[in-house]
């Protein structure tokens, strides 16, 4: 349904060609453009084999600068400045101002300081054109020394030279100047000038003086606000997220008779994506169409981005499907949106529309289609877009570059991933980010260690992300001292946002390591811990055998200064510490509480339940009623009460779970299951059913697991079927099991050790002789010194 209303009007082709020929139209105009100004040059350069009343004017000389600073020719440009010189108009003051502005928009601003150092008596224009240039560029500081330098000389600042000043403040965050600046707009009377006013609004509100800003614009009259004053407060608001303020400020503005502009819907439509409200962006929606700005491209791009992040597809679809232009924003916000719904196919088929209507990719582009093939299933995709990436001429830097690491990893192609990182020139620490993380997912633990050095070694500065994953694998490698010196590295971060992540890393690191006492002192040093803080913690103590510690902690979670709610995996620890403290009192009382909060329809909670009460054979049919009150089953939960059951003497019940399980829908087995049905069978000398087992896993091949054999054997020996078990031990089986034994160190696997142990029974005492000589040859054969201890 998506795909479908995505579906343009107009045919692929027809449009197509639409761009073609426009695109073919504004070459051939901008060359034709080109061609008349370089006549005209030409003709210009001639001047003196003309009569003197054909000399040209400065107005005609100045119309050729503009044409020469829009086209952004520089040459041109400097042969109409020698043209100005030769005639004399380059001591005109006009003449000076426009040279230097077209050096300034040239990029040239060092000849265009040159031209205003040389003026004798610059103006205020002059000036004002000057520091203009420089907050364009980005020099807000010589900007702001240029204005103070123009004050000292006497000269009187108009409403655009306060403007480009109070923008420069704004950008730098300069507040005591911009007050400054501020003072004298007042003095000067200009503060309800519409340039100044909004600079000046807009100086409040990017240094988050809100309520100066909202004081200053109820300061001005209402028929002196203009759109621009409502629409640099309408930003502020939000910029904020404030959508109360910005509703009622959008009113007032209805009110006062000021018409919104695309502008307006432009701002309210990013606050709409950002608070992620459907109400308020359905209301806006409304009025957008009311005042038909629906087909405006920076409007109509608002609200797909505002759509596709409330995951509402059709709506963003069709507001993209009105769109009279579109650019690659507005397909990369579609894109995204199809990403952040999961259906990464309708959004490389959204990118195969974007290349089928001739637009080109770019960096950003690209980004999106790679988070989308990160989450898709489709083949060979992955390296078509790799290759067309190079084909359209970009260069693999640390942000694509990640991306590319980031969608081999999730394929799983680790080698790939490494290869983009390799093949990305200048590295930085996201890439070294994105490629420790991949190695550390996929167990390259010593990859990702020697990575995170050489990483050090280049000078970068590792996040606090970057080392929770190199944690992950010194967690994994048990390697004290160095997630020791990472703790230490985790100190320098105080206040960042993921410290607590980090913290709960370091107590699962020092818990695998066996420091409980190191994790506990992590633990206690976490202002507020989380849920996942304290499961962390109890499993550290289950780990070490602190099974009352580990109850003591789940008590305590209750009782912190911030109450947490206990999770899935909290219940379950805790009922571990009950069980193997066979307390079942407390038991009882999780089991309350897990009923009290939903907890026991979770599978492995109930598995957890069951095991607990199994632990005191009194209560085994408190096991049963706990697995009969499970809403879902899972294969967890049906093995773990079939070997509950065959454990404390109940092997009927465990075959008629079995049974039931084999009809049901989830039906599947492992070498656990089958293992627990043979010893249920032996239990009750069940040589029949044992032999339907054995016959199934014959069939399935799990008899080369050492454990189910062992089982079958013990199975047959205590039904009664001495010879059945010998023929487990059968030359053939016993090369089987050679083949695939665990077993790798010198020594008896659990099978001969199973048979040797049957046939000690009396009258098989002959047997167990041979089957030990046989063992004892066999081992000879494999190790001769074998005997050696």
């Amino acid at each position: 349904m998506i795909l479908r209303r995505f579906q343009l009007i107009s045919t692929r082709s027809r449009r197509v060609r639409i761009h073609l020929l426009l695109q073919n139209h504004a070459c051939s105009f901008k060359e034709t453009r080109e061609t008349h100004l370089q006549q005209r040059l030409v003709r210009l350069r001639n001047f003196s084999n003309v009569s003197g009343n054909s000399f040209p004017d400065c107005f005609s000389l100045l119309h050729h600068l503009g044409g020469c600073e829009s086209t952004q020719d520089i040459n041109n440009g400097k042969a109409v400045h020698s043209i100005c010189i030769k005639t004399g108009f380059h001591r005109l003051p006009y003449v000076q101002n426009n040279i230097m502005r077209f050096y300034g928009n040239c990029d040239n601003l060092i000849k265009a300081r040159q031209l205003f150092d040389e003026m004798s008596e610059p103006n205020l224009v002059s000036w004002t054109c000057m520091i203009s240039l420089y907050v364009r560029k980005g020099q807000y500081d010589v900007a702001l020394c240029m204005f103070s330098d123009m004050c000292r000389l006497g000269l009187r600042p108009n409403e655009f030279g306060f403007s480009v000043a109070i923008k420069a403040c704004r950008v730098k965050g300069d507040i005591v100047m911009g007050e400054l600046i501020y003072g004298l707009i007042m003095k000067c009377g200009f503060e309800l000038d519409e340039f100044c006013s909004s600079s000046i609004l807009g100086l409040f509100s990017d240094l988050g003086e809100s309520e100066s800003a909202r004081k200053f614009f109820d300061g001005v009259p209402s028929w002196r606000r203009s759109e621009a004053l409502w629409n640099t407060l309408l930003n502020s608001y939000a910029e904020g997220s404030d959508a109360k303020g910005v509703v009622m400020l959008f009113g007032q503005m209805m009110h006062s008779g000021t018409l919104p502009s695309c502008f307006t819907f432009a701002i309210v439509a990013k606050l709409c994506a950002t608070i992620l409200c459907l109400n308020l962006t359905s209301i806006f929606q409304c009025q957008i169409i009311k005042f038909g700005f629906q087909s405006h491209l920076v409007v109509g791009g608002a609200l797909v981005n505002a759509y596709a992040k409330l995951r509402l597809l059709n709506s963003a679809c069709e507001v993209f499907r009105n769109l009279e232009e579109k650019d690659n924003t507005v397909w990369c916000s579609l894109m995204a949106g199809f990403h952040l719904v999961g259906v990464a196919e309708g959004g490389l088929n959204c990118y195969l529309e974007f290349l089928s209507e001739g637009h080109k990719p770019d960096p950003f582009t690209f980004a999106t289609v790679l988070s989308l093939c990160s989450g898709s299933e489709t083949r060979n995709f992955d390296s078509q877009l790799h290759c067309s990436f190079f084909k359209y001429g970009f260069i693999l830097d640390s942000f694509l570059g990640s991306a590319f690491i980031d969608m081999y990893g999730s394929k799983g192609f680790v080698s790939e991933a490494y290869k983009c990182f390799l093949e990305v020139k200048e590295k930085s620490e996201v890439c070294f980010g994105a490629m420790i993380k991949i190695f550390v997912s996929y167990s390259y633990n010593n990859k990702a260690l020697q990575l995170f050095c050489y990483m050090k070694k280049l000078g970068y500065l590792p996040s606090l992300s970057i080392l929770c994953h190199v944690l992950k694998a010194c967690s994994t490698l048990s390697l004290f001292e160095k997630g020791r010196s990472l703790h230490g590295q985790i100190i320098q971060f105080p206040g960042a946002p993921d410290k607590l992540t980090a913290e709960n890393v370091l107590i699962e690191m020092y818990a695998k390591c066996g420091a409980v006492d190191e994790a506990e002192n992590v633990f206690r040093n976490i202002k507020v811990p989380n849920e996942f803080s304290w499961t962390a913690i109890m499993i550290a103590c289950n780990e070490s055998w602190q099974f009352g510690r580990s109850l003591q902690l789940f008590y305590e979670m209750f009782l912190s200064p911030v109450p947490v709610k206990p999770s899935p995996f909290a219940m379950v620890t805790a009922l571990q510490a009950c069980e193997m403290l066979k307390s079942l009192g407390k038991g009882k009382q999780l089991h309350a509480y897990c009923i009290k909060g939903g907890l026991e329809s979770q599978s492995f909670v109930g598995s957890s339940l069951i095991n607990m009460y199994a632990a005191d054979k009194s209560e085994i049919r408190s096991a049963f009623q706990v697995f009969g009150s499970m809403s879902e089953h899972d294969i967890v939960s049906w093995c773990t009460m079939m070997s509950v059951s065959a454990r404390n003497g109940h092997e009927t019940e465990a075959l008629s779970l079995f049974a039931e399980l084999y009809n049901a829908s989830i039906f599947s087995i492992d070498e656990v299951i089958l293992s627990t049905c043979l010893s249920a069978c032996a239990g009750l000398s069940a040589l029949e059913k044992g032999k339907w087992f054995h016959a199934y896993i014959l069939k399935s091949g799990f008899m080369l697991h050492e454990h189910v054999n062992s089982s079958v054997i013990d199975m047959y020996s205590k039904s009664g079927s001495i010879d059945g078990a010998r023929k487990i031990n059968s030359i053939e089986m016993r090369n089987k099991m050679k083949e695939e034994t665990v077993c790798k160190k010198p020594g008896h696997s659990w099978v001969q050790i199973k048979v040797c142990k049957v046939c000690s029974r009396p009258m098989c005492w002959l047997d167990g002789i041979i089957a030990v000589a046989s063992f004892t040859m066999q081992s000879s054969e494999n190790n001769p010194a074998f005997w050696i201890k």
